[in-house]
């Protein structure tokens, strides 16, 4: 991996090194295995700019997203729009 080639991505240059770290700690070590990578990070983060996860769900998105924890609309209102409680 390359600053020249983050830059093709659009990427910052400032994710070369921990993208080094992390490859080299998880042995994310063939290029397929790094453009996977990266391009799953990419989706998650808006393209590395979005470093908080944004937890701001409805009752009927909790419910869609994790059926098993917010089986019915009662448990899913008591977490609905909470960010903090729904991280906890």
């Amino acid at each position: 991996m390359t600053n020249e080639q983050l830059t093709e991505l659009g990427i910052g240059i400032q994710w070369l090194q921990p993208l080094e770290d992390t490859f080299a700690k998880y042995d994310i070590n063939t290029p397929t295995r790094q453009a996977c990578f990266i391009g799953q990070c990419a989706h998650e983060s808006n393209n590395f700019k979005t470093l908080e996860e944004n937890l701001h769900y409805s009752a009927a998105a909790l419910m869609r997203v994790w059926p098993s924890r917010f089986p019915d609309l009662d448990v899913a209102n008591q977490y609905a729009n909470n960010p903090e409680k729904i991280a906890n």
